[in-house]
C-alpha cells in the first residue's frame, strides 16, 4: 500500500492527525478543507488517556502542555457568585484535566507538524465521489478533479461528504439541549477557575479562562428539537438573548457579549 494517494477531507483534529501517521508510513497525503483557512475557534479539549499517548508518540506532548489554558479547576457558584462546591484540577471529580488546551491551539499544532510534508487545500470541498475497485474519482467544488486510492472523511456531525459516500445520515437521539459557545472579554469576576452557574428555567452558564487573557463562555439550555434550526447568525443572537435575559448571575454581561461576538457557535 505504500506510495498510494490518500485524500483526507477535514483539517480539524482527526484529519491532520491521520495525515501525520499516513505520511510517516509512506503514503502521499492531501488534506482538503472547506473553510478558507484553519478554523481556530472553539472551546477546551482534554488530552488524556489514548490521546495523551498518541501526542507523546507524535512528539507534541510538551507543546500541548505549553499551551495549557491556565484553568486550575471548577467552581459551582450561586447567583451571588459565592462558591458552593470546588473541584481543583487534581481532583478525580474535576472537569479540568492535566492537559487542557483550546481546540484552535491544538489544530494549529497539528497543522504546523504536518504542513511541510502533507498537501493542504483550503477553500474547496468534495461534491462527487465515484468509487471503483481500485480507485476513487473525486470532483471538487472548484471544478478540479482527482483520482485517489483511498478517501477518508474526517468531518464532523452533519458531513455532506459522508452523505455522498454512504447515502444518508445516521439518526441521532436528541437530548433536549442547545448549547452556544463564544469568546468574551475577561473582567474582575473571572479568575483561573472555571465557574458553573445553574440558572432558573433550565439554563446553565459556564465561564472558563483561556491562555490569551480572555474568557470562554458557554450557555446551555432546554429546548425542543429543531427549535432553533437554520437560523442566521443575527437570529441566533436574538434567540439566545431572549432566552437568557434576566436569568441572573452574569447573564446581562453575556447578553452584551453575544451582541458583539464574532465567534459565536450555536
Amino acid at each position: 500500500m505504500k506510495d498510494k494517494k490518500i485524500l483526507v477531507s477535514g483539517a480539524s483534529i482527526a484529519g491532520p492527525t491521520l495525515a501525520y501517521w499516513l505520511d510517516r508510513y509512506g503514503f502521499e497525503v492531501t488534506v482538503i478543507e472547506r473553510a478558507a483557512a484553519l478554523r481556530l475557534g472553539g472551546q477546551n479539549i482534554d488530552v488524556k488517556g489514548p490521546a495523551k499517548e498518541i501526542a507523546l508518540k507524535m512528539g507534541i506532548l510538551e507543546e500541548i502542555r505549553a499551551h495549557n489554558t491556565t484553568e486550575i479547576g471548577l467552581r459551582f457558584v450561586n447567583s451571588d457568585n459565592h462558591t458552593i462546591a470546588e473541584f481543583p484540577s487534581d481532583s478525580s471529580m474535576s472537569m479540568t484535566q492535566e492537559l487542557e488546551i483550546l481546540r484552535g491551539d491544538l489544530v494549529k499544532i497539528l497543522y504546523d507538524l504536518t504542513a511541510k510534508r502533507v498537501e493542504y487545500i483550503f477553500g474547496d470541498h468534495i461534491i462527487d465521489l465515484i468509487e471503483s475497485e481500485n480507485e476513487v474519482k473525486v470532483d471538487f467544488a472548484s471544478g478540479k478533479k482527482g483520482i485517489f486510492d483511498i478517501v477518508v472523511i474526517a468531518e464532523g456531525i452533519g458531513s455532506a461528504t459522508r452523505d455522498l459516500a454512504f447515502g444518508g445520515r445516521p439518526r441521532f437521539n436528541y437530548l433536549g439541549l442547545y448549547t452556544a459557545y463564544l469568546t468574551i472579554l475577561r473582567n474582575n469576576t473571572d479568575s483561573r477557575w472555571a465557574r458553573w452557574y445553574n440558572a432558573p428555567k433550565g439554563i446553565v452558564f459556564m465561564l472558563r479562562p483561556d491562555n490569551y487573557g480572555k474568557t470562554r463562555a458557554s450557555v446551555t439550555f432546554l429546548a425542543k428539537e429543531n427549535a432553533y434550526k437554520d437560523l442566521s447568525e443575527a437570529d441566533q443572537k436574538r434567540a439566545l438573548i431572549d432566552r437568557i435575559q434576566g436569568a441572573g448571575w452574569e447573564s446581562e454581561r453575556l447578553v452584551n457579549e453575544i451582541k458583539e461576538s464574532e465567534d459565536l457557535y450555536f
